[in-house]
């Protein structure tokens, strides 16, 4: 059976599957040898494993990971989680799953309230309706998105 189509025949855009399609070759890269994807998964679930030997694996997955950006490991980890849920049929608790979270990095950047004389420089280049916008923000002390 071809798993790989049956899961990637669910998305229509063609960037989803191209991106869904390199994170399955990733994931099975790992653990088996073979030129195609659906090769691949054949092997890998040609034995039934237990929930801790699928537990190991996605584990030394994210540990493969490492040293890719925080977007880059949540949205591979989310194709596994969403491949194995609907093709293996296999539901791990959401706790396993938070154990799989990447840990956000702090920004680096401090907030810098700017002073008056800086706010006049800004308000000087900016268009009249830029300007009048930003004066009743300021004024009435209301958010952007409000």
């Amino acid at each position: 059976m071809e798993k790989s189509k049956a899961f990637l025949g669910r998305y229509n855009s063609p960037n989803t599957r191209k991106l869904y399609t390199l994170v399955l070759k990733k994931y099975f890269n790992l653990f088996e040898s073979g030129e195609e994807l659906d090769e691949q998964i054949d092997k890998y679930f040609a034995h039934e494993k237990s929930d801790s030997e699928y537990k190991r694996d996605i584990k030394q997955f994210y540990a493969s990971l490492r040293n890719s950006p925080t977007r880059t490991i949540q949205t591979f980890m989310s194709v596994i989680r969403t491949f194995f849920r609907r093709i293996v049929e296999k539901e791990f608790s959401t706790k396993f799953w938070e154990d799989y979270k990447p840990k956000s990095v702090e920004s680096i950047l401090e907030d810098v309230i700017p002073t008056k004389a800086e706010l006049r420089q800004v308000l000087n280049y900016m268009p009249i309706h830029g300007e009048a916008f930003f004066l009743m923000l300021v004024s009435s002390g209301m958010k952007i998105r409000e």
